[in-house]
């Protein structure tokens, strides 16, 4: 009896034994799964002020950040800019010489019937203008003419206002002018020209002179601003590949050389329509008139060739609504970076062109 006792209090210290070893082991895994390895070295405390990045450096940052995104930017958006800002960078690449500027005029003043040329002495534009008719007839390219065909390479470069202020200018100038309306499509000297009160009465134009309704005579009309006589363009629905092209034209513009000291004739652009190139075979001189900072380069070179295949040279181009201070502020030396350079053997290719093609005409 007694053997059995000890035997059964055994097998309880065992199994208390065996339980606590068992709990032992539990709890040594657990502390293995939940120490990562690591041990508190000190507390963390609440800072006292605020802690980030400074105010002053971040915008600092962010200034030359933006400042050098747009530089980048506003190179290549030059780069990719092709109109023409330059006076030396467009006879560079034409190989044509530009005889004069013409500052832009107030919308206001380009609306007044004669605001166009009526501007005080000493207004820019005026000055411009003069400046202009004396080049014509001191250069040697055009000192001879006494015929002149005004145009553009697209529409809205200004050229009939162009036309109409030097026409009117020549006239003040003590010569006798005449400024024909040889653009069938839009027509904007009738309405720059003619008092309003007087657009709708009937008047005698091209249309009536290539009929034969109507002389030299007839179809002048008196400029109401200057000693200046103007002729209206053709009337609606008239044929002007008959017209402009065949022998009245040259007819018209030889009876108006006998008659007086200049003749200049406004054109439709030359890229629009042939009639610039028809118009231009029976005059001494093309003026082309290129608007400044809104005409593409490649557009006044697209144009010029198309007239010297036509055998229709061009000696003089014209800068037109010119803002003067950014016209001086931009200088050679930055055109030079964007601007297509011509070499010497390419620079008269269009004389070369426009002579063959002229003697071409000749011999047919």
């Amino acid at each position: 009896m007694k053997l059995d006792a000890l035997t059964r209090e055994a097998n309880a210290d065992r199994a208390v034994y065996e339980s606590l070893l068992g709990r032992s082991k539990q709890i040594v895994d657990q502390n293995g799964l939940v120490d990562p390895g690591v041990r508190l070295i000190s507390e963390a405390t609440a800072p006292s002020r605020p802690f980030g990045l400074r105010l002053g450096p971040a915008l600092a940052l962010g200034l030359l950040g933006g400042a050098a995104g747009g530089l980048g930017l506003a190179f290549i958006l030059e780069r990719l800019d092709d109109r023409v800002r330059s006076r030396r960078a467009i006879e560079a690449a034409t190989g044509v010489a530009v005889l004069g500027s013409l500052p832009i005029l107030p919308w206001r003043v380009r609306r007044r019937t004669a605001g166009i040329w009526a501007q005080p002495p000493g207004h820019a534009f005026a000055e411009a203008i003069a400046s202009l008719q004396w080049m014509l007839r001191l250069a040697p390219a055009t000192r001879r003419s006494a015929t002149f065909v005004v145009t553009s390479a697209v529409p809205g470069e200004g050229k009939t206002t162009a036309a109409l202020a030097l026409a009117r200018s020549v006239a003040l100038a003590g010569r006798s002018v005449v400024l024909v309306d040889a653009d069938p499509y839009r027509q904007g000297l009738s309405r720059m020209a003619l008092p309003r009160r007087h657009r709708s009465d009937p008047v005698n134009g091209l249309d009536a002179y290539f009929r034969g309704s109507a002389g030299i005579d007839d179809i002048l009309t008196r400029d109401p601003a200057t000693p200046l006589q103007v002729v209206l363009g053709l009337g609606p629905g008239a044929d002007t590949k008959e017209q402009l092209e065949g022998a009245a034209m040259k007819r018209l513009v030889e009876q108006l050389r006998e008659r007086f000291d200049v003749v200049i004739l406004d054109a439709p652009p030359a890229l629009s329509t042939p009639d610039a190139a028809r118009i231009g075979s029976v005059v001494d001189a093309v003026l082309f008139l290129v608007r400044w900072e809104s005409t593409p380069q490649e557009t006044v070179l697209a144009a010029l060739q198309k007239l010297a295949l036509c055998g229709v040279p061009v000696p003089a181009l014209i800068l037109n609504q010119v803002e003067r201070r950014a016209h001086q502020s931009y200088d050679a030396s930055r055109a030079g970076i964007r601007e297509r350079r011509l070499t010497k053997s390419s620079l008269g290719r269009f004389a070369d062109m426009a002579d063959r093609a002229g003697t071409q005409i000749r011999e047919a």
